[in-house]
């Protein structure tokens, strides 16, 4: 017998041969894997570059409707309320029925307010609570709802920027519980830490079908929070209305 037909050295070479394909085998697999992890890893980068691009279009369209705000609050202020002053002023000189010269301070008021949200004065001067306050101070007396504003470390200055955004976002809040919520009370709370910006608004309402603010409402929120890498939770019910958004703190 030949020595290669000998049985030890059969299984000798049946085991290199084993060997062989099993390390093709092996190889096979983790070059399939790698593989893989490549493409998964090209989509999540394509998925990646998709958002940041998407969150730079909207970071572009915000700015573009910013502008757009303070250059109609700018046009209403030194056009219209200029002209109302004007009409004003004569009509307080002469002998005319009063109705109409009320009518047209309340023309200048509702203008003037109109101006005032559409560019909010001093929002590089006013903290973002002093701005926030002044969303409710008109509640009371225009639509007959109270509120409760509380604060902690309210005192760190934010950037404008992220300062308008989330005064945008209570704007929008405090609009549809007014129009849905049948509230008598609102309830706010803002805190600022080192590192985190947190707001809650709840109500005393009947709550509303969340879907009444799906689409601009809901964008609008959504869009701006997505801009100061935000997040927000937003739940309405029999027992009332709540909204809860933090936001990555940005100091001045």
């Amino acid at each position: 017998m030949e020595k290669w037909q000998e049985p030890e050295t059969l299984i000798l070479w049946l085991s290199i041969s084993l060997l062989v394909i099993t390390s093709f085998a092996l190889a096979i697999i983790v070059f399939t894997r790698l593989y893989f992890k490549r493409i998964l890893k090209s989509k999540a980068l394509l998925i990646e570059t998709k958002l940041e691009h998407q969150k730079v279009l909207t970071h572009i369209s915000i700015e573009i409707l910013e502008r757009e705000r303070s250059r109609i609050a700018l046009e209403l202020h030194d056009a219209l309320i200029n002209k109302l002053n004007v009409i004003l002023l004569i009509f307080s000189s002469r002998d005319l029925e009063k109705h109409f010269e009320n009518s047209i301070v309340e023309c200048i008021s509702l203008t003037r307010q109109l101006s005032h949200n559409l560019k909010p004065p001093f929002i590089e001067e006013l903290s973002l609570y002093e701005l926030l306050k002044s969303l409710f101070l008109p509640l009371k007396s225009s639509y007959q709802v109270g509120y409760t504003l509380l604060r902690y470390n309210t005192n760190i200055t934010l950037l404008s920027e992220q300062k308008l955004h989330l005064l945008r976002v209570v704007q929008e809040i405090i609009n549809n519980i007014i129009k849905h919520a049948q509230a008598t009370e609102i309830y706010f709370y803002l805190r600022i830490s080192n590192t985190t910006t947190a707001l809650k608004i709840s109500d005393n309402g009947v709550g509303f079908d969340t879907l009444k603010i799906q689409g601009l409402g809901l964008q609008n929120i959504e869009l701006r929070l997505q801009i100061l890498n935000g997040v927000y939770k937003f739940k309405s019910n029999q027992k009332g209305t709540t909204f809860i958004a933090c936001a990555p703190l940005t100091q001045e």
